[in-house]
């Protein structure tokens, strides 16, 4: 979990200094964003290859190779200040890294904890990731300000991952192995053994013997699937299973617009009257940091409490989540357009005291806050909607569970290839404040329809999209439900 939060910050280690890289590169703001945007769709791809290598090889030596690939780009990062190709170089091997662990982190959570165990695991890393990517530019912008150079930022997280390696390295077994084979018989009382019941061992100091045992079973390949197409396969059709695909398209808008309307920060306030520096950017992450939190936080207790998940919650969340990240966006951008037209002439908002000075720095972060907790909102339907969807047509619980891991996956991976092109997009739309008021207006509109559609549909259709995930995944034999004749028809 330590590394999900360093790629948290990672990910979002440029927001803040956008603008500065801008000058120093003498690159446009364009170029700049695509430092964000090409990792994130390269993690999209590294993912999915991830997931399929993990099904052959287990889990570890992919999260060792990707550890690898990060912290090569990461300690890349730290002296690439002079030269735009060196942090874009640096950017990819982080982007390969990414992957793994956006994929693979729920799998090993089922893997390690029982059912009871899990629901404060998984709460635990969403709060993580969450807080680490949204709360990054608030410590960044004051890190790098304070340092006077961008790349401190780096510095700090290699700190922290000299002591993530190891805990890798040794603390994070290979957590898939067969819990169950398809050969497996029942106990009968004729062929079981009696069983007694023993008293716990109690436990004690490790002594160096036990250690050295502990390292001895530290090994980087333990786990060996067999590699035919069918398991190959399983990845990808997850990823394309009617339920992934249709949370993707209700949840992609507000999450890419999160991601682009936070990377476009430095451009709309480092010029004048503002000229935010990298502190003052990442003090507009202030509000999505903690609503964000607050609102992971709160839906997971209210699934504790809440244990039934039917299609009124799906509806519920589905369109509470829609408005809120619709509200959010709508009001952000025309918020900013309405201060910056409001002036006569065009230029009498960037002159000090002009219009653009009555703007209020914290509205916004809050307007951006609630697009944020929106987000949040959505994020909480995902992974019980996917559940109610592989609990009908998986034959087991082993099979319920990978197919979960699975279509979360792939949902995490379609979302990060749109994020990296909104990343990219964005900037270049709201260059000008009607470009901002046309883009906000369509992509909250646009989020509202939906939303609206997507209810209609898990309200109506829920089991028959259910049947098609069983088909897509190769779940549902539908041959055994066909008729092919009576014991009476024949003489």
């Amino acid at each position: 979990m330590m590394t999900v939060g360093l790629i948290g910050g990672m990910k979002t280690a440029y927001m803040s200094v956008n603008s500065v890289l801008a000058v120093r590169f003498n690159a446009s703001y364009t170029a700049v964003a695509s430092l964000t945007a090409v990792p994130l769709v390269i993690s999209a791809f590294t993912g999915l290859f991830a997931l399929m290598a993990s099904k052959v090889w287990g889990k570890r030596p992919v999260y060792l190779v990707s550890m690898v690939l990060i912290f090569i780009g990461a300690a890349a990062n730290m002296g690439g200040g002079d030269s735009f190709g060196t942090c874009m170089g640096a950017r990819v091997f982080q982007g390969l890294g990414w992957g793994a662990f956006d994929s693979l982190i729920l799998g090993s959570i089922h893997d390690t904890y029982f059912e009871h165990e899990r629901s404060a695991r998984i709460t635990a890393l969403n709060v993580l990731s969450v807080a680490t990517t949204w709360g990054g530019p608030l410590l960044g912008g004051l890190a790098s300000r304070n340092a006077g150079r961008f790349t401190v930022q780096f510095d700090i997280i290699n700190a922290f991952q000299l002591i993530a390696i190891p805990l890798l390295v040794f603390g994070a077994p290979e957590t898939a192995y067969r819990r169950w084979f398809p050969d497996d018989r029942a106990q009968t009382p004729t062929t079981s053994v009696s069983w007694t019941s023993k008293p716990p061992k109690p436990l004690g100091k490790p002594s160096v013997e036990d250690i050295k045992a502990y390292l001895r079973t530290m090994k980087p390949v333990s786990f060996s699937g067999t590699p035919d197409l069918h398991t190959l396969l399983q990845g990808p059709r997850a990823f394309i299973a009617p339920t992934t695909l249709l949370l993707v398209l209700v949840t992609f808008m507000p999450y890419c617009t999160l991601w682009g309307l936070s990377e476009s920060l430095a451009l709309l306030f480092t010029t004048m009257p503002w000229m935010l520096d990298a502190n003052g950017v990442g003090s507009f992450m202030a509000a999505p940091f903690i609503l964000s939190v607050a609102t992971v936080t709160g839906c997971a207790l209210y699934r504790k409490r809440h244990a039934d998940y039917t299609n009124i919650d799906t509806v519920c969340i589905l369109g509470g989540g829609s408005a809120l990240a619709a509200t959010g966006i709508l009001a952000f951008g025309l918020k900013i357009h309405d201060v910056m037209t409001a002036s006569s002439t065009g230029t009498d908002a960037f002159r000090t005291g002009g219009a653009g000075a009555t703007l209020s720095f914290p509205l916004l972060s809050f307007l951006l806050g609630l697009l944020a907790a929106g987000v949040a909102v959505l994020d909480a339907a995902i992974r019980p909607i996917i559940w109610r969807s592989t609990q009908f047509t998986s034959s087991n619980l082993n099979v319920c569970l990978r197919n979960v891991v699975d279509m979360d996956a792939g949902v995490t991976c379609w979302r990060n290839l749109l994020a990296g092109v909104f990343v990219m997009a964005v900037p270049n739309a709201i260059v000008v404040w009607a470009g901002l008021k046309a883009t906000v207006v369509g992509l909250g509109s646009t989020q509202l329809v939906f939303g609206a559609i997507m209810c209609g549909a898990w309200w109506v259709y829920d089991d028959y999209v259910k049947g098609l995930d069983g088909r897509v995944m190769g779940l549902v034999d539908l041959s055994m439900l066909k008729r092919t004749g009576s014991f009476f028809d024949t003489d």
